[in-house]
């Protein structure tokens, strides 16, 4: 891009010398002819007398590319696959040659380094950040699933009056700690000193605490599951209502976190009714003696998508981190003492200040960048877009340099508004995910809301189990396409459910509500279904 500089004509510092010689100052005779002040005070003292005016090398990308780069590198960050400073030169690279530019750049390389640090100067919009680590199943989410979500949120907080009651919306989780306690911070080191190195406090066995919060900023006691044992002295200086266990592993089990809810979580909610409870779909929160207890006490329980808790679940997106760091500095505190292995017993001393240190703003924070209080279903986005959207794109163009017509009509950047046509060839949609293989069973995908009315759960009935369309044909060609039960072949409206035991399979609808629930249950947690003949055997 030229430079913004631009000259003026040799009669207007003509103008600026005459008003000097009438008596005005050089600051103002500038002002009057709208000139720097300096120019017309060089020009004056004849320092440019015979000089040309050159501008420097035009910049490699115009303002035009610039801004398709920055287009570019914005879509592919909202699809998960940000550009390096690497793939951000050889993208450049590729723009600068097909624009007819210098074609004796290495092809290796690109742009400089420095380059790279003055486009990201010169347009704020785009940062450099650290990237986290990021499963494929999460990565492949689309916006469908966190809109249904939200819809099923709306209409429990709308049935529940829960909109302007913060104090009756809890989300509870677990997280482990084991290992190097070493928090994330900046430290003070001299200068000249390329590596800044911190000893750390490791922490023998692992620790698994279970606890909830609310969208009030409240926090109920927690649970501590410690491996193998307990620690000797372990619950001196802690509150009474803190529960202290122990597995082999340290890690939580259905029964656990059954006592976790009625020892640790119904006394400490309050008496107004109902209650809503978000968590994930992990197999100790899906036991059946957990639904109904949560039934009895008017708990409704509403379970986030699968593999979406990193989006929707507060205490993932701005709680445990803060508190994990909390804990990594008071234990760092120690180390200044000479402790280097952490003591078990002293951990819950550690996190019972940490608890103390966190604020009820900082509480109710996580749950205002989830959409859940206040609620506003547009915070969240996903990194895959609505179906429909997705329909309306098309695969990666596979073309090569040169067709550019055939690339302009498979890139759906185009149609986006991202790219020109005449770079179709170079800026490409990132790879389509790639669809998950079909199951013999249906399986749940969006969230579920289990409703306590009275001592019953009733399940929302917008969110029954979904089976693949291509599933549904493959079993259609099969012999024995009859239900067990009805001894009846395909219904509309009623849904498969197979035995993982054996080849007989049933219509839905056709269990009795009984055995409908274990179904529904082992969907959830993706444990095996046996039917009643298998059980016999």
């Amino acid at each position: 891009m030229p430079r913004s500089q631009r000259t003026h004509p040799d009669q207007i510092y003509s103008e600026a010398k005459r008003l000097v010689t009438q008596g005005y100052s050089i600051r103002k005779a500038a002002a009057e002819l709208g000139l720097p002040y300096t120019t017309v005070q060089n020009h004056i003292n004849g320092k440019y007398k015979g000089y040309i005016t050159k501008f420097g090398e035009e910049c490699m990308l115009k303002p035009v590319d610039e801004q398709i780069l920055i287009n570019y590198a914005t879509f592919m960050a909202s699809r998960g696959c940000p550009l390096s400073r690497l793939s951000l030169k050889s993208v450049a690279r590729e723009i600068i040659v097909s624009r007819g530019g210098d074609k004796r750049m290495d092809p290796s390389k690109g742009p400089s380094e420095r380059w790279v640090t003055r486009f990201l100067k010169n347009h704020r919009e785009l940062r450099l950040r650290v990237a986290h680590p990021l499963e494929h199943a999460r990565a492949i989410i689309t916006q469908d699933v966190v809109d249904e979500y939200f819809n099923l949120l709306e209409k429990c907080l709308d049935e529940g009056h829960l909109m302007s009651e913060p104090a009756r919306i809890y989300n509870c989780d677990e997280s482990g700690f084991s290992g190097k306690l070493n928090p994330s911070r900046k430290v003070i080191v001299p200068k000249g000193i390329r590596h800044a190195y911190q000893s750390y406090v490791m922490l023998s066995g692992h620790v698994t605490l279970i606890n909830a919060i609310s969208a009030s900023g409240q926090t109920t006691p927690p649970m501590l599951i410690f491996s193998q044992c307990l620690p000797r002295d372990c619950n001196d200086g802690l509150p009474d209502s803190w529960q202290l266990k122990s597995t082999e592993k340290g890690f939580v089990n259905s029964q656990l976190f059954i006592e976790w809810f009625e020892g640790c979580f119904v006394p400490y909610i309050g008496a107004r009714r109902p209650v809503l409870l978000i968590l994930d779909n992990h197999a100790t929160h899906t036991s059946m003696e957990f639904v109904n207890l949560a039934a009895k006490y008017k708990v409704d329980l509403l379970y986030l998508p699968a593999h979406t808790s990193h989006l929707l679940q507060p205490q993932d997106v701005g709680y445990f981190h803060i508190l994990k760091q909390r804990v990594a500095e008071l234990s760092l505190q120690l180390g200044y003492l000479g402790v280097r292995t952490l003591p078990r017993n002293l951990f819950g001393k550690i996190l019972l200040q940490a608890f103390n240190q966190i604020n009820g703003a900082t509480v109710s924070a996580a749950f205002k960048c989830t959409g859940i209080y206040p609620f506003n279903k547009n915070v969240v986005k996903a990194l895959l877009p609505a179906t429909k959207e997705q329909s309306n794109t098309h695969q990666p163009s596979t073309s090569v340099a040169g067709q550019h017509e055939s690339a302009s009509k498979e890139n759906a950047l185009i149609k986006l508004g991202i790219i020109s046509a005449d770079l179709a060839h170079i800026l490409v949609e990132p790879p389509a995910p790639k669809k998950a293989a079909v199951t013999k069973r249906a399986t749940y995908k969006h969230a579920r809301l289990l409703k306590s009315n009275k001592t019953t759960i009733v399940q929302d009935t917008a969110q029954d189990p979904e089976i693949e369309e291509s599933n549904s044909e493959e079993f259609m060609e099969r012999d024995d396409g009859i239900c067990v039960v009805c001894m009846v072949g395909h219904i509309d409206g009623y849904i498969w459910v197979g035995c993982d035991a054996c080849d007989k399979w049933y219509h839905r609808e056709c269990l009795p509500s009984s055995v409908q629930a274990l179904v529904d249950l082992s969907l959830i947690t993706g444990s095996q279904w046996v039917c009643r003949f298998c059980q016999e055997e």
